[in-house]
């Protein structure tokens, strides 16, 4: 049975992690308010995470997790594949 790939972004920058964060929040039909209750930070912190601007790594990772998301590290040049597990 073959699956959909997942929704992987490559991140190389701030901007690039706001914009990742912006499109997960979007997709899941959330405001900033809401993704910034879920999370426990204030909603200027998702707008600055949005942004691009450095929030501390525990609130992204927070806001992420409440997405749904988890933070992964690979190689540069590595050919990324994501898909769901039981």
């Amino acid at each position: 049975m073959d699956q959909e790939p997942l929704d992987i972004w490559r991140i190389n920058s701030g901007a690039d992690f706001g914009r990742a964060v912006r499109e997960a929040r979007r997709g899941r039909g959330w405001t900033q308010d809401e993704l910034a209750q879920r999370a426990n930070v204030g909603r200027m912190t998702v707008s600055r995470l949005e942004r691009g601007v450095d929030v501390s790594y525990a609130t992204a990772a927070r806001c992420v997790s409440e997405l749904g998301f988890v933070l992964v590290m690979a190689p540069k040049a590595a050919v990324v594949t994501a898909r769901e597990v039981a």
